[in-house]
């Protein structure tokens, strides 16, 4: 008899509770009820857990006393899957929800944008991925199996998209469609006094930024007309991928893919669409030039993005786990750009991305574990149009983390472990975005009881 598969939603402090399905419950049939606990593992800062219980010992009188038939620790297995195919520790679990024949869970990690897709029977990571970075963020609210289960739909909140996974669950394949901008309502109808911006043009003129709903006409100094700004549309693209995911004699696991993406009216950060040094302006509702300066968001012509994402990680043995991570993405310059639109825009990533890392545990005694990894990013300028001090270069940086946590066996009402946790350990001053402060070392410690 298939089990029927029910989801909750807990915070640490505060308990949100939606039962996705009981159908199987109508029938007399068995189901689990699955709570996520938002908190980091204990004595991390990623993971959390998956707590599963019966169906039967919920649905009963005595619901309050009913125990977990099942503990997942999120910081291993599952992390250990992100972290080789993404370069990065889940953080904050936070929406789960099950595929149409609920075989399948669908994770989503609120706090780093992470989505993991699981055999649900078996409580195993089949893949992760994670949501795009944008100017404003990234996150994974929640990701939602479509009904016929072809797609599943992750709210990318902070990053204002809508992002989808291609999904085939019973071949178990997905495939990650990376979001495209579409224009929203700051796109189109923005009408905002900005910063100057006389670095670029050395004017005096007030620096204004407008929507681009309906385009501008561009006039000089008298009102001749010499040109246009279309009204601003949706991104298109075109993607071709190839990849392989497995496994090498039961010791290691691959994960490559290969990538090709053609943008076609790339949305850009606000740019200036007028250029006084050129005697171009922005006409207003008489056909005369506005006295100003104009930033707006535009398409900003053609690109195309290339890549190559590669995570493996080796089992030396049961204890021992030792993974790599490395990403390359580079885009060609834009073509087709828009006059008057000035070249001073960023490709806002850097081209090589990796990291190294290695997990011992049970090392000393049942228990402890220690984990090192190094990261390096390279340098890049981001560019974020008329946020002056969002714009900049950001220098590459290599770093080294490391963490250890160890049982406490003298204390014996509880079970208790210390876990200290050291970020850029040998202390590589950097910043990560431009104008953030400096990122220096960060070495924590806390004392956890399970009572």
């Amino acid at each position: 008899m298939r089990s029927r598969l029910s989801s909750l939603f807990a915070a640490p402090l505060i308990a949100w509770m939606s039962v996705a399905s009981l159908p199987g419950a109508a029938r007399g049939q068995s189901f689990e009820v699955w709570l996520i606990d938002q908190s980091d593992t204990k004595g991390k800062n990623f993971g959390g857990t998956l707590y599963v219980f019966d169906g039967a010992d919920l649905a009963g009188a005595n619901a309050a006393a009913a125990q977990p038939r099942e503990r997942v620790d999120l910081s291993t297995e599952t992390s250990a899957v992100c972290m080789s195919a993404t370069g990065a520790n889940p953080v904050r679990p936070h929406m789960v929800l099950f595929g149409p024949e609920h075989r399948h869970a669908v994770l989503a990690f609120v706090a780093s944008g992470h989505v993991v897709v699981y055999d649900a029977a078996a409580r195993r990571p089949l893949t992760c991925f994670r949501t795009t970075q944008s100017p404003s963020g990234r996150q994974a609210h929640a990701a939602v199996p479509a009904p016929d289960g072809s797609f599943i739909l992750v709210a990318n909140q902070n990053g204002k998209r809508l992002e989808r996974i291609d999904a085939d669950f019973a071949a178990n394949r997905f495939t990650y469609n990376e979001a495209y901008e579409s224009p929203n309502m700051v796109n189109g109808f923005l009408n905002i006094a900005l910063a100057p911006i006389d670095i670029v043009f050395g004017t005096n003129r007030p620096t204004i930024g407008r929507g681009a709903v309906k385009g501008f006409t561009l006039v000089d100094s008298v009102g001749n007309v010499r040109g246009k700004v279309d009204a601003i549309k949706p991104t298109t693209s075109k993607s071709f991928e190839v990849g392989y995911k497995g496994t090498i004699e039961k010791a290691a696991t691959i994960d490559l893919t290969v990538f090709i993406r053609q943008d076609k009216d790339f949305i850009y950060g606000l740019l200036p669409v007028t250029n006084p040094l050129l005697n171009t302006f922005v006409a207003d509702a008489q056909g005369m030039p506005r006295n100003e300066v104009t930033l707006s968001y535009v398409n900003l012509g053609e690109a195309r993005l290339k890549g190559v994402d590669l995570g493996v990680r080796y089992f030396v043995t049961q204890s021992v786990h030792l993974w790599g991570a490395f990403s390359f993405q580079e885009y060609d310059n834009f073509k087709n750009i828009p006059p008057p639109i000035l070249p001073i825009y960023a490709n806002n990533l850097p081209k090589r991305r990796w990291k190294l890392g290695a997990l011992c545990s049970d090392w000393w005694k049942p228990g402890t574990s220690v984990e090192v990894n190094v990261r390096h990013v390279d340098s890049f300028f981001f560019y974020h149009g008329a946020v002056a001090y969002l714009n900049g270069e950001v220098p590459g940086y290599t770093v080294v983390d490391a963490s250890v946590e160890i049982p406490l066996e003298f204390i014996t009402f509880a079970a208790a472990k210390l876990g200290v946790n050291g970020k850029n350990i040998f202390d590589n001053t950097h910043i990560e975005f431009p104008s953030s402060p400096l990122l220096r070392r960060l070495i924590s410690a806390q004392v956890s009881l399970n009572l």
